[in-house]
């Protein structure tokens, strides 16, 4: 008997390898991302748009909102209402305190960290800075010229 993957289910699998795994519907195929493999998602109206270390993109025809739930205990974070990058990626942070900042990821894309997502974000990325040992936070009390 054929199993069947119901529209709306997103799942995590715990795998033996060291990163869970996600399933998902895409092209009406179940597809496997492991979630080390996932640099950023960004959400285009009602779909969200996987970014992967392998160039490659996944769109899903389900809401940002959906995949923060689904992510929210895995090293992931929303940025900003359209971003949710992996803390894993994380290049460089610059902030310019009280307004807003950007987020610079491996694969050269810089996103933006929204004002009211800052301070649970450095508390968030604090916790999981051995992850990332070289990366730097510059805070500024101005924007800089360019």
């Amino acid at each position: 008997m054929k199993r069947r993957m119901n529209k709306n289910c997103i799942t995590i699998y715990p795998t033996e390898s060291p990163s869970p795994v996600l399933w998902m519907l895409y092209k009406n195929r179940r597809v496997r991302v492991f979630l080390e493999d996932i640099i950023y998602l960004e959400s285009q109206a009602n779909y969200t748009i996987f970014y992967l270390k392998n160039g490659k993109n996944i769109i899903n025809s389900r809401t940002m909102g959906l995949f923060e739930n689904v992510l929210e205990n895995e090293s992931f974070f929303r940025v900003h209402r359209s971003f949710i990058v992996n803390l894993n990626y994380i290049d460089h942070v610059n902030i310019i305190k009280h307004t807003c900042g950007t987020i610079a990821l491996s694969n050269g894309k810089e996103v933006i960290l929204s004002r009211r997502k800052i301070k649970p974000f450095l508390e968030e990325f604090a916790n999981c800075e051995e992850i990332n040992p070289g990366v730097t936070v510059q805070i500024t009390n101005h924007q800089i010229a360019a």
